[in-house]
């Protein structure tokens, strides 16, 4: 299993972003490493955008410890999971994310998730 390391930099807005660049993964190539969330944020937001085959998806996951990972949901309580170029406004801030590619979706070839928040 291939895994993807992601990277994280503040602009000079102040806005945080991190990106995960989910490229050319086989089957079961589909997680990548954590990367810390700065405390402070008062929001967070998840874009994936790239290029999509039949039946690809990527979740955005969150842990508070860096061990335990479970999918975040958006602001309407939904997953953020997406298998087609989408936004989502995260609900609950985590201590880490990570992406995290649907079993047997070779069919994501290139699709970038990033997750952006201002600090307060």
């Amino acid at each position: 299993m291939a895994t993807i390391t992601p990277t994280a930099s503040t602009d000079a807005s102040g806005a945080w972003v991190a990106t995960f660049t989910n490229a050319g993964l086989g089957d079961g190539d589909q997680v990548s490493t954590g990367v810390e969330v700065p405390q402070l944020l008062n929001g967070m937001c998840v874009q994936f955008a790239g290029t999509w085959g039949d039946d690809g998806s990527i979740s955005m996951q969150g842990s508070i410890n860096g061990t335990t990972w479970t999918t975040l949901l958006d602001i309407a309580g939904d997953p953020v999971t997406a298998t087609a170029n989408a936004l989502f406004q995260v609900a609950v801030l985590p201590r880490y994310i990570r992406t995290l590619q649907g079993e047997g979706q070779a069919a994501v070839t290139a699709v970038n998730a990033y997750a952006s928040g201002q600090r307060g």
